[in-house]
């Protein structure tokens, strides 16, 4: 049991190295096309499932599916400021849910990106 799950994470670990190796081979073209201010901060939220926006997802008896309620808590509004990257690798003004385009399997919700990202833009300003 240990073993396999030692091995589930390292394959995991691995996808997530080289999403953003890849990410960060083909990035450069299209973010000099885009008008993304030079001097940046960039702050990485990997956490596999802990990352998740799973936040407002019920299961509708009706239909047997689980549904997004739509709902988004006031610390997780949208703001220009706070960017994400698509998983089309572009940049673009991030709203919940957050990885709507990445985790295209599951019903994505609020996650803890948002509140984060909010958190340091109310704390430190506009941030690079």
């Amino acid at each position: 049991w240990i073993s396999s799950s030692i091995s589930k994470y390292r394959k995991t670990m691995n996808k997530i190295l080289f999403f953003f190796i890849i990410t960060f081979i083909h990035s450069p073209p299209q973010i000099q096309s885009q008008t993304i201010p030079r001097n940046i901060s960039i702050f990485i939220l990997a956490g596999q499932s802990n990352m998740a926006g799973r936040g407002g997802v019920y299961n509708d008896t009706a239909t047997n599916r689980t549904v997004w309620d739509g709902v988004i808590p006031p610390e997780c509004r949208s703001n220009p400021s706070i960017l994400r990257l698509t998983a089309k690798l572009q940049w673009e003004e991030a709203k919940e849910p957050l990885h709507v385009d990445i985790d295209v399997n599951k019903t994505n919700g609020v996650g803890p990106g948002m509140s984060f990202a909010n958190r340091v833009v109310n704390r430190f300003g506009q941030v690079g």
